[in-house]
Parts: structure tokens; sequence; C-alpha cells
């Protein structure tokens, strides 16, 4: 399958960065990996008036959990493909933890994402605590069950396998850690569908990743692409990494 790179912008992107990128992806068109540049929610329209499928996808960085619009502060699932958005990103740590989203409400938001035609960026990941105490798989293949409904599968989703010990911090786990998670969730998701769609379901790392390492992460089997936060804010940075991919 192709690699996927996803751009989370979290709440630092501006139109002058949506522009940059905008001539960027003009000029190199990618059509050997898939581009999602998940911009904040008040840029998504500024950029779809100017977007082209050529450049890759929109995505959202999350929703509200219903689909009404009377609700304060996060954008509804219609709304936000009415701004073009493919992708959404769901369940960051972010959400996890410094708003206590637990992971049946990411199953909520899952679900309103399918509805509307969006593709679920799942994010799961442990903290330092879970990892010293040997708990990651049991973390991680934990959100991944309750996070998702798959006992009614309703469209493609992809994983996003975060450390939150690793996000902003520098540190990533080595490559064979990240290969030893990824396989043990590609494993999962053959168990918990079938063949095909766990074996074609894209699985990406994020957490410090970075055009210095890009290359050795998406080497590691099991690795289908990058979601990248602090690097997603310079496009010869994140042009760099599409290079890699």
């Amino acid at each position: 399958m192709k690699n996927l790179i996803a751009g989370n912008w979290k709440l630092k992107g501006s139109p002058n960065l949506a522009d940059s990128y905008i001539s960027h992806l003009s000029r190199i068109k990618p059509d050997n990996c898939i581009v999602v540049v998940c911009p904040t929610h008040d840029l998504l329209g500024y950029i779809y008036d100017k977007w082209s499928n050529e450049f890759g996808h929109l995505g959202a960085q999350d929703c509200f959990h219903d689909d009404t619009n009377y609700n304060d502060g996060l954008g509804t699932p219609d709304e936000i493909v009415s701004r073009g958005a493919k992708y959404i990103i769901l369940g960051h740590s972010d959400r996890r933890n410094k708003c206590h989203e637990t992971s049946e409400l990411v199953r909520k938001k899952v679900n309103l994402a399918w509805n509307k035609g969006l593709i679920p960026i799942v994010c799961v990941g442990e903290e330092s605590g879970d990892r010293k105490g040997n708990l990651t798989q049991i973390v991680v293949n934990g959100q991944i069950a309750d996070s998702i409904d798959f006992d009614n599968l309703r469209g493609p989703f992809v994983i996003a396998y975060e450390p939150v010990w690793a996000i902003g911090s520098g540190n990533i786990p080595t490559m064979e850690e990240i290969g030893e998670v990824h396989d043990e969730i590609r494993k999962l998701l053959i168990t918990l569908t079938d063949e095909t769609r766990g074996g074609n379901t894209p699985l990406l790392y994020g957490g410090s990743a970075d055009v210095q390492n890009a290359s050795s992460i998406l080497a590691v089997e099991n690795v289908n692409g990058l979601l990248i936060g602090g690097a997603s804010l310079n496009i010869q940075t994140f042009g760099t990494i599409i290079d890699c991919a």
C-alpha cells in the first residue's frame, strides 16, 4: 500500500502556512504516497477554496460526538465535510489525556465519521508509566478494541500509534520497539476483522517523527506512514518527509 503522511498542525496553523503548503504541493503533486493535511478548524474552509485533489487530502483534528448543532467549541462532522475534509483525527492523546476523552467517546465519534463518509485516523498510545510497566501492548490493544466498533464496521479507518511520552519530546522508541508494536497491532486487526481488511489497514507512527528519523521509521515492517506534529509546521521540512515516503 502507499505510505500515508499526515500533518497535524494542532493549534499552530496560519493562512501563511496554508499558502506555503498549497504552493509547494502544487509543484510536487505527490502521487506515490497519500498526503493528508490537518489544519486548525478555522482554516479548513480557507484551504479548501484553493485546494486541488492533486495536492492530497484535507483532514480535521476532531469533531463533536453527535451531529446536532447544539454544541459549543467543536465542529460537527457535517460541517467538517462541507469544508472539504476527507480524514479526521480522533482519539489523539491531547483529547484522551487533557480533555479526559474515553475510548467509548472516541467510538461514538468514529461511528459519526463513518456516517458522514469521513475516514477516521484513530490515535492510540501508552504513557511512560505503561511502558515502564511493560503494559504497552495491553494499553494499545485495549484502546483499539474499545475505540472502534468492530462488530459494525462501516468504512475504512487508519490506526496511528503515538506513544504519549514521545510526542513533542524529541525521543522515540527504537525501530525494533516500533516494529513490535505495529506487528502486534496488525495481528490484532486481522483477528478482529479478517486477513484482507486487517492486513490492509494503514498503520501510522507518530511521536517526534521528523526528517532525521522518517526514512528509518518508514522502513520498519507494518509502518505504512507517519502522523507528523511539529515538523509539519514548515512546508520544507514536511516536503522532505513526503520525499522520504
